[in-house]
Order: structure tokens, then C-alpha cells, then sequence
């Protein structure tokens, strides 16, 4: 998994968004990061600077945005950081899946690749036919802890 980017969680979002979007597209669009993580066109064009300046993306003048090979390397260790936990949430520990977005895309920020490593490794795991049994006794443990 690449190391985390040397910029701010906030920017980390907006990579993460150009990568899924230029992924789907051509490159990605102002109005398409905006409407994804819900903010302003002006908004989106500030941090979009800074990802440029940083070297992760470049844009022509009112065109696509595109990441660089270092950009699409670390967007993609975000998202993947991103989708590793959502799965862990939902799959191992049984979260509604909204929700368990919402808090991948908080996480993602903080955890180091060691810990990243060892949530994928609890995902394949639980999710395997050998772990399937421990997978719903850990639930039940979970569940009769919510219950106190």
C-alpha cells in the first residue's frame, strides 16, 4: 500500500475524489468533485491548487483534472484505505453501510498502514468459510455488549 501523502486529510478527500472520478471519466470536473463531497465550485478550485502545487494533479485552464502517476498512486492507496475499512465496518462488525462510509472516510486519515494491513487481514479472515463460525460468535460478543 503507498504511504500516506504528505497533505492534509481535507486535501486526502479531494484525491480520493479526483481519482474516482477521473477513474469513471477522462478526468475529473469542478462541478463533479463539488457535487461528490458536497462543497462550492470555489471551494473545490482552492484545494485543487494546493494538489497541483503539491504535484498530485494537473488541469488545463477550465479543463479536466487528472493525477499525476503520484497523485493516481496515492488516490489510490486512499480509496483503498477507504473501501478496506467500510468493509471491515460492515462485513466483520456488522455496520448499516451509510454509516459505515461516513466513518471509512473519517478513519482513512488515521491509520497507519500497519493497522491497515491487519483490518484487511481480520476482513479476509472473517469473510472466509474458516472464519465464518468465529465471525458469528465475535457478533454475538458485540451485540451482547451494545445490550449492558
Amino acid at each position: 500500500m503507498p504511504a500516506r501523502p504528505a497533505i492534509s486529510p481535507k486535501m486526502q478527500d479531494y484525491l480520493e475524489a479526483v481519482t474516482a472520478l477521473a477513474a469513471a471519466r477522462r478526468g475529473a470536473r469542478v462541478a463533479g468533485i463539488a457535487r461528490r463531497l458536497g462543497v462550492r465550485m470555489p471551494t473545490v478550485n482552492s484545494a485543487l491548487r494546493v494538489l497541483r502545487e503539491a504535484g498530485l494533479v494537473t488541469q488545463a485552464r477550465y479543463g479536466a483534472v487528472v493525477p499525476t502517476p503520484r497523485g493516481l498512486k496515492e488516490g489510490r492507496g486512499i480509496e483503498r484505505s477507504h473501501l478496506g475499512l467500510r468493509d471491515f465496518l460492515v462485513l466483520v462488525l456488522g455496520a448499516e453501510a451509510r454509516s459505515a462510509d461516513a466513518e471509512a472516510c473519517r478513519l482513512e486519515h488515521a491509520v497507519s498502514r500497519r493497522t491497515m494491513a491487519a483490518i484487511e487481514a481480520m476482513t479476509s479472515f472473517y469473510t472466509s468459510p474458516r472464519g465464518a463460525a468465529r465471525l458469528a460468535e465475535l457478533r454475538g460478543f458485540i451485540a451482547g455488549r451494545r445490550r449492558r
